[in-house]
């Protein structure tokens, strides 16, 4: 695998970590929680409140989520998590859980060498 440190160097690895928790976990809670869910429930999206729950906005932003991921059924329910989340809890929550899920996820990938998960 490219992101095998035997394979890139820790250097690749490293950032391939980092890059997933911390820069691809927000900007997918910024846009899928933040702006598609809000925004299928109305195009003046900025007016909905991140409480309102819409099961058509919730569906679609969950079920496009999980068609970007390679393990849809997992993709649905973390989804479904984080649009809950997002709705108690506000867009930090979620965009936190998700950094510590992708986090999580990327040192059991490098400690067990499971590449097949990134």
């Amino acid at each position: 695998n490219v992101y095998d440190p035997s394979q890139c160097g820790w250097g690749l690895t490293a950032m391939r970590l980092i890059g997933s928790a911390f820069i691809i976990a927000p900007a997918e809670e910024l846009f899928f929680r933040h702006f598609l869910y809000r925004w299928l429930q109305k195009k003046d999206w900025v007016s909905v409140s991140h409480q309102s729950f819409d099961v058509s906005a919730f569906v679609w932003s969950v079920g496009l989520f999980a068609l970007e991921h390679d393990r849809i059924v997992a993709a649905i329910l973390a989804g479904a998590l984080y649009t809950l989340l997002y709705m108690h809890k506000g867009l930090w929550a979620a965009v936190i859980a998700h950094i510590v899920t992708n986090f999580l996820l990327g040192i059991y990938v490098i400690y067990t060498s499971n590449w097949g998960f990134w």
